[in-house]
């Protein structure tokens, strides 16, 4: 399958962007295969988690106590705004983070009211 012209252009940059990325937790092998196949994230930590309620490490890193301002602690989620995705366990986790060198990026749509 070939990706459109209009898409191309748009996730350009997605694959080097990708490149800066610490840490890669999955909730498959297959997905995490398909990206690492296609060059996304190479010389990350990567780690596959199939039910990720209730852990306190990614990638064999302890979140609890860092707070380090030279080193701030990024994640992100991408995926459908609805509770059956987890967008709400990732909200509700936050608030288990101490101090406020952390930062959490989300991107995605949920289904609008008719």
């Amino acid at each position: 399958m070939r990706r459109c012209t209009d898409c191309k252009a748009l996730t350009a940059n997605r694959r080097s962007a990708s490149q800066l990325v610490d840490a890669v937790v999955s909730i498959s092998e297959y997905v995490l295969d398909c990206h690492i196949r296609r060059g996304y994230f190479s010389g990350s930590s990567l780690s596959v988690i199939y039910n990720i309620a209730g852990t306190g490490t990614i990638a064999g890193t302890a979140l609890s106590g860092r707070n380090d301002p030279q080193n701030p602690l990024s994640f992100g989620y991408i995926g459908r705004l609805e509770d059956e995705k987890g967008i709400q366990v990732v909200l509700e986790a936050t608030e288990y983070l101490s101090g406020s060198n952390w930062s959490l990026r989300i991107a995605g749509v949920g289904l609008t009211a008719t």
